[in-house]
């Protein structure tokens, strides 16, 4: 059976670890000049040379090895072990008896701690120098066994090193911490990553292309060992040349190319040009959420560069994308670029319950044009929300419509309605009157408001195009004091609606097209089965009979 490549390729010195500079360089002048720590602790994600360190440090501390290297130092005094001693050789392949790894997750239990650790470690080493425990996901072990370890880690024998690895250092007891020395490891930088999968393409006799390998690089998310098995992927598809087009057939697809088109339409004003390409993402089966994180992270970089972190950006994608990246956020100031981040998040959340599967992606880029096109409120308040960056402040969403306010009917009053209702007016229709509440501030009935609806929607279709999106299901409900509460049927349309921006547009429609100052509160409608209540089902709400 073939070696896994991330095991063929497991670092076997210091200088072999990618990155971690600041714990490898530390350990070797450890080593180097014999002062090695009882208790270490390799805390970080997964897949950045945690346990291949710990294995180096027990070949180093155990070195045998006596041939000197071009500066004229010895494996024990340059820090680094020689791996062909038979110390380092028994090491490497898992044969040493004084090299011991245990698995936290497999052994929880306080009765597994004393009798592999603690009694263990009472004896002297059977072959080697130092008897090394390397404990991968610690923070797994009980309280009960957290106990029997802090004992011997209090007054460990002389010879004994024990080297403990998590993914959790939270989980991880004060009184352990103080007693280790903490080395947290960091992700692997992309063009670090880039570098590592050239190294073994080429030992590999395999030729792949760099877009491929920086894609690989992207999808690890800083993990070598998730890296290397995707590159063992590629290459098992037994092609001496990997191309973007062999890669797809193994890579998850990305959307990044069209997701860089799409914001060049935004930055150049096309919308028509972006709706277009966002109704063929669902064409071509591209996952949307998976295009919208590509479109988030282009526009990551797009706020790096402005921002003066041009190193960032060009250290982890190719010279083309970021010569069209830059040319975008030279032509956005700082505020729409924060706005467009602000608006595609949103749209990347709304996707989850979109009962239109694009329709929030659409709404963000008409947004995110409309935005480019008429200018940024800026004397809206700007406020942070947990950690996502609201441009402008949307508690008005949250705020609960205001139930109308109803007064108790006498069953006389219920009767007479009831019955005038069911008569036919023989007088001619006359135009409806205004009526006039206690503060003698105009209330329009709703007949008034479904009358100039349709003029409120032709008049923002011609000012707004994001608006047709959220009132093509609406419809006046009802009317309080100056606020006409306008009902819709998705609660995605509610909160797009009572946004201070849509809000502010739609506010200024409806005040000149009913010649007064008005405002503006969405409100989910009811289906139309639940509001066409029959007869009975007034009565039965109102407490009322029908008489006569």
């Amino acid at each position: 059976m073939a070696l896994a490549l991330y095991r063929k390729y497991r670092p076997q010195t210091f200088r072999e670890i990618t990155n971690q500079n600041h714990v490898k360089i530390t350990l070797e002048r450890e080593v180097a000049q014999e002062k090695v720590a009882h208790a270490y602790l390799f805390s970080g994600p997964r897949g950045t040379g945690k346990t291949s360190l710990a294995r180096i440090l027990a070949k180093a501390v155990n070195c045998q090895g006596l041939a000197l290297d071009a500066k004229g130092l010895s494996p024990r005094q340059n820090g680094e072990p020689c791996n062909k001693c038979e110390a380092c050789n028994t090491i490497t392949e898992g044969r040493a008896l004084d090299v011991i790894e245990i698995d936290a997750a497999s052994y929880t239990g306080v009765d597994n701690v004393r009798e592999t650790i603690v009694e263990t470690a009472k004896f002297a080493p059977s072959r080697l120098k130092c008897k090394v425990f390397i404990i991968d996901e610690v923070h797994m072990l009980s309280n009960a066994a957290w106990n029997a370890l802090l004992k011997i880690m209090e007054e460990p024998p002389a010879h004994v090193i024990f080297v403990l690895a998590t993914t959790e250092v939270h989980k991880v007891p004060a009184t352990i911490l103080s007693r280790c020395q903490r080395f947290d490891f960091h992700r692997i930088r992309p063009s670090d990553m880039v570098a590592r999968l050239k190294f073994i393409a080429a030992q590999e006799k395999v030729k792949v292309a760099t877009p491929v390998l920086q894609s690989v690089a992207r999808f690890a998310e800083g993990c070598v060992r998730d890296a290397e098995s995707l590159l063992e992927q590629l290459f098992s598809l037994g092609e001496k040349e990997i191309t973007e087009d062999v890669a797809s057939l193994v890579l998850p697809r990305t959307s990044m190319p069209l997701a860089l088109d799409l914001l060049e339409c935004i930055s150049a004003g096309e919308v028509r040009r972006a709706l277009l390409l966002i109704g063929s993402l669902t064409d071509q089966g591209i996952d949307l959420p998976q295009f919208s994180s590509d479109l988030l992270e282009l526009l990551r970089n797009v706020l790096l560069i402005k921002n003066g972190g041009k190193d960032m950006v060009v250290s982890a994608t190719d010279a083309s994308t970021f010569e069209r990246l830059e040319k975008i956020s030279d032509g956005w100031t700082m505020p729409r670029i924060l706005f467009i981040v602000d608006t595609f998040v949103k749209a990347k959340q709304g996707l989850k319950g979109a009962t239109i599967p694009q329709l929030p992606l659409e709404i963000a880029v008409v947004e995110a044009g409309e935005e480019g096109r008429a200018g940024q409120p800026e004397d809206l308040p700007r406020t942070r929300v947990g950690a996502t960056f609201t441009l402008y402040d949307d508690s008005s969403r949250r705020a609960p419509a205001r139930p109308a306010s109803t007064t108790p009917l006498k069953e006389t009053q219920i009767s007479a309605g009831l019955r005038e209702g069911s008569r036919q007016s023989s007088q001619p229709p006359v135009a409806p009157k205004v009526k006039r509440n206690e503060n003698n501030n105009a209330v329009l009935s709703l007949q008034d408001l479904q009358a100039k609806w349709p003029e409120v929607l032709k008049r923002a279709q011609e000012e707004n195009h994001s608006l047709p999106f959220l009132l093509s299901t609406s419809e006046p409900m009802r009317m309080e004091g100056d606020t006409i509460h306008v009902g819709v049927q998705y609660p995605f349309h509610c909160d797009k609606l009572n946004e201070p921006k849509s809000r502010a547009v739609l506010e200024k429609i409806v005040s000149d097209v009913y010649a007064m100052p008005l405002r503006i509160q969405g409100v989910i409608s009811a289906r139309p089965s639940e509001k066409d209540n029959s007869v009975e089902d007034v009565l039965k709400t109102l407490g009322g009979r029908l008489v006569g």
